[in-house]
């Protein structure tokens, strides 16, 4: 069974575009070797569309700590890449990996658990960002994080071993 790629995130709220930016260049480069789907972040029909997978990549923005400060390292930067293996390490709500969206991703991981509806593989990666107003301009950090994360993503299933995360 192909891979599936879903993308969450929004075209029209700038930052939180980065998702199916990252889709549409993965379809590009995998082809037909992997299956995509965009979601405008709705993500209680992930249940749905998951389940009976072998192997789930899903894409995401996430909130990078608004600040001036870049000497200060604590600080989660926008274009910063998360990898999370989904099923095997836990999303707390404070996790920088966590998003926007009404019912959160560690919700619908839980609540697949209870309804043994998830993928055999549910790896979850996250680009932070701060610009989620309205508009269609992604950050260029943001622009730069999607390029690698297509390496990365595309070394990983290529290979089946584990990307490395990384940060611009």
């Amino acid at each position: 069974m192909k891979p599936l790629i879903i993308s969450l995130g929004n075209r029209y709220r700038c930052d939180d575009g980065v998702g199916p930016y990252t889709l549409d260049l993965l379809q590009l480069v995998l082809g037909e070797s992997s299956d995509f789907i965009e979601n405008v972040g709705d993500t209680s029909t992930l249940l749905d569309i998951w389940q009976h997978r072998d192997k789930v990549v899903l894409i995401d923005a996430c909130y990078a700590d608004d600040t001036t400060d870049t000497t200060d390292s604590s600080k989660i930067q926008p274009g910063q890449i998360f990898r999370l293996d989904g099923l095997n390490e836990s999303l707390p709500a404070d996790n920088p990996v966590s998003s926007n969206h009404a019912i959160s991703i560690a919700n619908a991981i839980e609540l697949g658990k209870l309804l043994h509806q998830l993928p055999q593989s549910l790896t979850i990666y996250s680009i932070s960002g701060n610009n989620f107003s309205q508009g269609e301009a992604i950050s260029p950090p943001l622009l730069i994080a999607a390029q690698q994360l297509v390496s990365l993503i595309s070394v990983e299933l290529n290979t089946g071993n584990k990307a490395c995360t990384s940060t611009p």
